[in-house]
């Protein structure tokens, strides 16, 4: 076997192995990114809003659920809009009213949506693995039967 189809056998390896590594990230990256996730929206309750669920008060919720309704209660008070959404938080649903220090806050529910940063990685990945494995290949023929 000539060194060149030995060096054609390394870059093969090489590629094969740095390919099924970045899809592996990304894959890792994207099932992270597909978690549920909820984002809370609040408004200052009044008669005017139709709310689905119950009425809560704010001490009864989970430390996750406080930190959500939280969020939304920062963002309220920081801006002049009537209504403020969170962030995303892995948290059990809590549509409905929330009563906070003697208000009643109106709360709404959306679902975020899967990210998609590793699909970049898997896609990536896969394609440079098949690269490395068609190289191993034609280096390994060329070796054995190119003579």
């Amino acid at each position: 076997m000539g060194l060149l189809a030995r060096v054609g056998l390394l870059v093969g390896l090489v590629v094969l192995l740095c390919g099924v590594v970045v899809a592996g990230t990304g894959y890792a990256a994207h099932s992270n990114d597909c978690d549920t996730m909820l984002r809370v929206t609040i408004q200052p309750f009044d008669s005017n809003v139709t709310v689905d669920g119950p009425t809560r008060q704010y001490d009864g919720l989970s430390v996750a659920q406080q930190h959500a309704f939280d969020d939304a209660h920062r963002r309220l008070d920081a801006g002049e809009a009537a209504t403020a959404t969170s962030g995303s938080y892995d948290v059990a649903s809590m549509a409905g009213v929330v009563v906070h220090e003697g208000t009643r806050y109106a709360v709404t529910e959306s679902v975020e949506q899967c990210g998609t940063s590793g699909v970049f990685g898997l896609v990536v990945g896969g394609v440079g693995s098949l690269v490395g494995v068609v190289t191993f290949v034609v280096s390994y023929v060329a070796g054995r039967y190119g003579g």
